[in-house]
């Protein structure tokens, strides 16, 4: 009995020290796999990265870190719903993990789920009050919200606890930029912040050079648009920013050359279509300001303006048939569009028809009294 007991007391040891030597190993096995990783990140290389990080957590079920680095390359794979789960793993291993309550907070903020977003980045803010990026997030959600003074609290708080993240400055820059607020000079300064982190910043500079537009200062817009072209020669907004500039200044030629370069870079943007009609109507170039006009309509057959341009054109040439068709568009879509009457009834009285022109003076009557009092004379020579 002594001696099985002796044997049996081996026994175990045995299988405690090799318990205790397999346990020691898999710790470094899984940060091997980590580190692994962790380098195929930092190329950029997510898919082969997942699966050295999946290994980590196979070793060592409670790896944190891992599961956090899962959720990271899912996310960046778009498997927006398994980097959800990795999330939450990651908050049930630890409820105090501020950066996966951040980085869960912003997947919900890019599928509109804000409801779900806001107590994620709240509650990352409560774990970490230094923690920028949930302040960065909670500005995107309120400018998407349409809530742009709140942004730019976020906003500014956000580059208090990270000064050199390129991102607030520019996004404070567009929320000071809304029409709602319109601190051009404020968000000269902020984009100028996101320029000098980031000297290669296209974005930045188109955006800097439409402040410095606002503003009024056409030769420093022009300039640093330029910059921004240079950085990124194929983008076509940059050039309707660009034709915008020159157009301010009464540089049409120029103008209506970016304007063209932006329609050859993107066909579909209806805005450079219009503004190089506009511009060409500037010129007195009515014909080819038509056809520009015909092109914004083709992209947007609700474009009330570009109808309401082309029959003021078709109206200057005298076309008074096709002015008509064009006005009648125009009130199709927008039955109170004062100045669509208006010239729809100067078109019927120069086709001689006076019976619907006074018509059409009865509609510019009861939409504005001052333009029907302006109308009356020249329907009634």
């Amino acid at each position: 009995m002594k001696k099985f007991f002796i044997i049996f007391s081996i026994m175990i040891s045995l299988f405690l020290c090799s318990f205790s030597l397999s346990f020691s190993e898999s710790i470094p096995a899984a940060e091997e796999n980590y580190k692994q990783g962790q380098e195929l990140i930092n190329q950029g290389k997510y898919e082969e990265a997942l699966t050295y990080f999946e290994k980590a957590v196979e070793i060592d079920p409670n790896y944190i870190d891992a599961y956090f680095k899962i959720g990271w390359c899912k996310n960046n794979l778009k498997k927006t719903d398994e980097a959800i789960e990795a999330y939450k793993k990651v908050i049930s291993l630890n409820p105090k993990y501020a950066d996966a309550y951040n980085n869960l907070g912003d997947i919900y903020r890019t599928l509109k789920r804000y409801e779900e977003a806001l107590p994620m980045l709240n509650k990352a803010i409560e774990l970490k009050p230094d923690f920028a990026y949930p302040y960065y997030n909670l500005g995107l959600i309120s400018a998407n919200q349409g809530d742009f003074p709140k942004a730019i609290i976020y906003y500014k708080k956000a580059i208090k606890y990270k000064p050199d993240f390129k991102w607030s400055y520019y996004y404070l820059g567009n929320a000071l930029v809304d029409t709602s607020i319109e601190l051009y000079d404020e968000a000269v300064e902020a984009y100028l912040g996101a320029i000098n982190i980031d000297p290669k910043y296209a974005d930045a500079y188109n955006a800097l050079g439409v402040s410095y537009r606002k503003l009024g200062e056409y030769d420093k817009a022009i300039e640093t648009i330029g910059k921004a072209i240079q950085l990124n020669p194929k983008y076509y907004y940059y050039y309707f920013c660009l034709g915008l500039a020159y157009a301010d200044k009464k540089l049409y030629p120029e103008a209506i050359d970016n304007y063209k370069k932006a329609i050859q870079n993107n066909p579909e943007y209806k805005y450079s279509h219009f503004y190089l009609g506009y511009t060409l109507d500037l010129s007195k170039l009515y014909e080819e300001a038509m056809a520009a006009y015909k092109e914004a309509i083709h992209i947007d057959k609700n474009y009330t303006i570009a109808y309401y341009n082309l029959g003021l054109d078709y109206k200057i040439l005298e076309r008074y048939d096709e002015a008509i068709t064009a006005f009648d568009e125009v009130i199709k879509l927008d039955p109170k569009y004062t100045y669509a009457y208006y010239n729809l009834s100067l078109s019927y009285y120069n086709l001689g028809n006076k019976e619907a022109a006074m018509k059409q003076y009865e509609m510019v009557k009861q939409l504005n009294a001052n333009k029907a009092e302006e109308l009356l004379p020249l329907i009634s020579k």
